[in-house]
């Protein structure tokens, strides 16, 4: 579990709940032995996990805070992925599940005695990659952690997981930032202009790791090149579509491409109902503009619930050339405009 820069969580707009929470618990000795970390992706349930591991095995630490001192044996260790008391469970691969195996292990690995710390840690990152099988075992492991144990589930979709995972397990619950605290937060955390702060905290829909790692890829910019060549498709050839589509694919970038692009569909439908509504691409208004005057609603409502399930099930290693060519040929039928007039 390598770390990432260390971060103020108490300022950070999507943790500081989660942090007031567990700081709270700690001071009365009152931390759950199981803890359920749930909410969409890039909203810093990563972050957040990294640090309450950190502190549960640093040597050093206060025990009402969420710090950890990074400078002990325990801390260095963890900073090389090398401590002893601590297991990180993820999936075998991109796409794959968490096997009954490894679960397995797991369960035995928290009932040994620590070796350096006072517990031994289990994250399991994402915990709906568990098998069924895996899952049902798991069960066991919560009914029976071990005296030194302490369990972390990450979700981000914790209604995928077993009823009665949820049910043994205390759950914190991570929601999206406000964007005025976001904008604050890209601007003082990493240096973003406030301009580009503005618009990341609206593409991203209050998801502030998820912000931050499209500032640091520069995906922003690429974002605004996405969505030019995207809403100049339907005046083109169909030849067109296939040409981007390979190109898109092999860029590789599927998941940001296609919930960026998704929400060309909610723009559209404000813009058909209410010319002067507001929209999430403002900075591309003119074309939107002129693409609802000629949509067919029934049609895009078809086409935009392909597009949804086409980026849900984007991690299951679907041939992301065929899904594109699909998606962006039904997008350039004449069914869907009207002729300009």
């Amino acid at each position: 579990m390598s770390g990432s820069p260390k971060q103020d969580l108490r300022r950070h707009p999507g943790l500081a709940r989660a942090v007031a929470h567990v700081e709270q618990a700690l001071s009365q000795s009152r931390l759950a032995q199981a803890l359920l970390l749930g909410g969409g992706q890039g909203l810093g349930k990563g972050v957040f996990a990294r640090a309450l591991v950190a502190h549960l095995l640093c040597e050093q630490t206060s025990a009402d805070t969420l710090d950890a001192c990074g400078q002990c044996r325990s801390c260095h260790l963890l900073a090389v992925d090398s401590h002893p008391d601590f297991l990180h469970l993820v999936p075998e691969g991109e796409g794959k599940q968490i096997p009954v195996q490894a679960v397995r292990e797991a369960s035995a690995f928290l009932q040994l005695t620590p070796q350096i710390a006072s517990r031994r840690v289990l994250l399991v990152e994402p915990a709906e990659a568990m098998h069924h099988h895996a899952a049902n075992a798991f069960l066991k492991t919560l009914e029976e952690p071990g005296m030194h144990a302490q369990i972390l589930l990450l979700s981000h979709e914790p209604n995928r997981l077993l009823p009665t995972i949820r049910s043994r397990c205390q759950q914190l619950a991570f929601v999206p930032a406000e964007t005025a605290a976001l904008e604050r937060w890209l601007q003082e955390a990493a240096g973003v202009p406030p301009a580009d702060a503005a618009a990341l905290a609206r593409f991203c829909f209050g998801r502030p790791q998820k912000a931050l790692t499209w500032w640091r890829q520069g995906t922003l910019e690429q974002r605004r090149a996405w969505l030019q060549r995207f809403l100049a498709l339907p005046g083109e050839e169909a030849a067109a579509s296939l040409k981007t589509a390979a190109e898109w694919a092999k860029q590789g970038e599927a998941a940001e491409l296609l919930p960026v692009l998704h929400t060309v569909f909610a723009d559209l439908l404000r813009l058909r109902l209410l010319r002067d509504a507001p929209i999430i691409n403002s900075d591309c208004r003119a074309a939107l503009e002129a693409l609802a005057r000629r949509v067919q609603v029934p049609a895009l409502l078809e086409l935009e619930g392909a597009w949804r399930q086409a980026y849900l099930a984007e991690a299951q290693n679907l041939n992301l050339t065929l899904v594109l060519e699909d998606l962006l040929l039904r997008w350039q039928d004449r069914r869907l405009w009207a002729r300009p007039g």
